[in-house]
């Protein structure tokens, strides 16, 4: 009888232990199903302004201040050596981008997978832009825009990667049409260091590196990362071949997006300068005075449509019509 009654409660134990395991399955596979909790006004506002900070880091440097050096460099082949600064920094860009990801995925530790990384970008910009304005020939501009290329997309992949990580379906239009201010926000710091308030590229790289250091800055010291939530586990219903071929053209729309925003941005200054004549035509204007017009203007139209275009597409709940 002894025995028997040992041998009830080994029985029990193992039941109510194998009810716990089920349970805590159960639980994470409640989570996987639920996907990442509702983002609050708060993260939504220092995530925004990380993107803001980023595309500060890179638009009015690539738009203004690379053609400006690239003249001084090479006033009789300012063309030439802008794009081939555009070309190997394209190639730089496309690499570290991809690494930059794979690495931050598989980072462990208990600062989180983005943030180090993050940070190490930034400290690495802040370092380019160093080198950029002491490079003294084409060469050296070439081989600093390669740096930065590296360095800003250590830090911007990472960044990317938060909003997938954790803003929810339901709320990704929403949070979309905010950090895409980010945009329009960086082409208008442009309009700023433009002015006659900051006459050389010192003082224009100095502002570029307080703007981008406040506003990237807040995440990093507010932002407790955590561990990575879980990744829903369920197979798709949809066929693999379908995935593919979604994932194909949206990756060809977004290249070709890029393609087409990366040249405009890169000749504009000498298409105002040497085909427009727009310090010919309007007297007294400068030519870095009249991309900045253009930038303010585009910036408020990208402004105007990104809000309506995030806010219908989450309403409707579909994303290709816009």
């Amino acid at each position: 009888m002894a025995r028997l009654r040992v041998g009830s409660q080994d029985f029990a134990r193992e039941g109510r232990r194998q009810s716990s395991l089920l349970h805590a399955m159960q639980s994470v596979h409640d989570v996987q199903q639920a996907g990442p909790a509702r983002v609050g006004a708060g993260f939504i506002a220092i995530l925004t302004l990380a993107y803001v900070g980023a595309f500060i880091a890179f638009v009015p440097l690539l738009t203004l201040l690379i053609p400006l050096q690239a003249a001084v460099l090479a006033p009789g082949d300012k063309i030439g050596l802008l794009s081939l600064v555009t070309l190997w920094g394209a190639v730089t860009a496309s690499l570290a981008n991809l690494g930059s990801g794979w690495i931050s995925d598989r980072t462990p530790g208990r600062f989180g997978r983005r943030r180090p990384w993050i940070l190490c970008g930034l400290i690495g910009v802040l370092l380019a832009y160093a080198a950029i304005e002491t490079a003294n020939s084409p060469r050296g501009l070439i081989i600093a825009i390669m740096g930065f290329q590296l360095a800003f997309n250590l830090m911007f992949a990472p960044l990317h990667a938060v909003f997938a990580d954790r803003v929810p379906d339901d709320q990704k239009g929403r949070v979309a049409a905010f950090i895409g201010l980010a945009a329009p926000m960086g082409a208008a710091s442009g309009v700023l260091i433009a002015t006659p308030l900051f006459p050389s590229s010192a003082a224009r790289l100095i502002v570029l590196s307080v703007l981008v250091s406040a506003c990237v800055l807040p995440l990093l010291l507010t932002w407790r990362e955590g561990p990575s939530p879980p990744r829903a586990s369920e197979p798709t219903s949809q066929p693999r071949s379908r995935l593919s071929a979604d994932f194909g053209f949206v990756w060809a729309s977004r290249f070709c997006f890029q393609i087409a925003a990366s040249v405009v941005g890169a000749y504009m200054l000498f298409y105002l300068a040497d085909y427009a004549r727009y310090a010919d035509r309007f007297t007294g204007a400068t030519v870095e005075s009249g991309l900045a017009k253009l930038i303010a203007i585009s910036t408020v139209l990208t402004l105007a449509a990104g809000f309506v275009g995030g806010l219908l597409s989450d309403r409707l709940g579909r994303r290709k019509p816009f």
